[in-house]
């Protein structure tokens, strides 16, 4: 008799999960997971719709648990835990794993309040450091190398190429080449260092007037060239770089 009622509540507990591997809102029919259906098509309900979770910031520090999540950022929000920031602006994300670089970052999926159509994408992203010393100081030759500061994406490390004046030119090299040509570039600086000492990756950030990035040229797949200019002073310098590319369809 035990056997019997163990055996029946097996099936009563079957019967009641097997339903549920499919789940229909409106419909009794479900042809998916999870199928949604309007009330009305023709006259729909200011209730008819899914609504993504709303956030005011993005959280930087999901995994791979987590690609493909979708969250409604309510207003423009400033990452100020990267270099140079990042502005998101309001719109609908979606958290994309990269699972070659082990790193992942928000995607906005739809221009929001634009009357456009076109879907921006930021992809491809590779960041990092690269400690450059004094520019114009003596003893710097053209083919010297200036290697990546720990923690970068996809940054190699900084060529001297050649000096005109007061400015000199770096080559950026990349561990993978990327896909195309077709990137746009980022390069800041900040002087960084006790008295010279480039190795302290803690130290102060400082701002220094006397040297600047007039500007970026020559992309290509693995590598583009940066100048920087000084008019003077000990500037203990430090490239920060970030790379990517935008992406619009319609």
């Amino acid at each position: 008799m035990k056997t019997k009622k163990t055996l029946l509540l097996v099936m009563l507990l079957f019967w009641a999960v097997l339903p549920a591997q499919r789940v229909g809102i409106n419909t009794s029919d479900p042809k998916a997971t999870l199928e949604i259906k309007s009330s009305d098509p023709l006259n729909p309900s200011a209730s008819d719709g899914f609504l993504v979770p709303k956030v005011e910031k993005l959280n930087m520090t999901l995994t791979a648990d987590q690609d493909g999540m979708i969250l409604f950022l309510l207003k423009d929000w400033v990452d100020t835990s990267v270099t140079p920031n990042i502005v998101y602006s309001a719109g609908l994300y979606t958290w994309d794993w990269n699972y070659t670089t082990l790193t992942g970052t928000w995607l906005k999926l739809l221009a929001s309040k634009s009357t456009t159509k076109a879907i921006t994408v930021f992809r491809s992203l590779s960041s990092g450091k690269i400690a450059i010393g004094d520019v114009g100081a003596s003893g710097r030759s053209d083919g010297t190398d200036f290697t990546s500061l720990p923690g970068n994406d996809n940054i190699l490390k900084a060529t001297l190429v050649k000096t005109v004046s007061q400015t000199e030119y770096f080559k950026i090299h990349m561990n993978t080449p990327l896909e195309s040509s077709a990137y746009l570039t980022i390069v800041t600086l900040e002087s960084k260092g006790i008295e010279g000492d480039l190795s302290n990756n803690n130290s102060t950030i400082l701002n220094d007037s006397n040297c600047f990035v007039p500007g970026t040229a020559d992309f290509k797949n693995g590598s583009f060239i940066v100048g920087v200019k000084c008019s003077g002073g000990t500037n203990n310098l430090v490239l920060n770089i970030l790379v990517f590319d935008l992406y619009k369809g319609e």
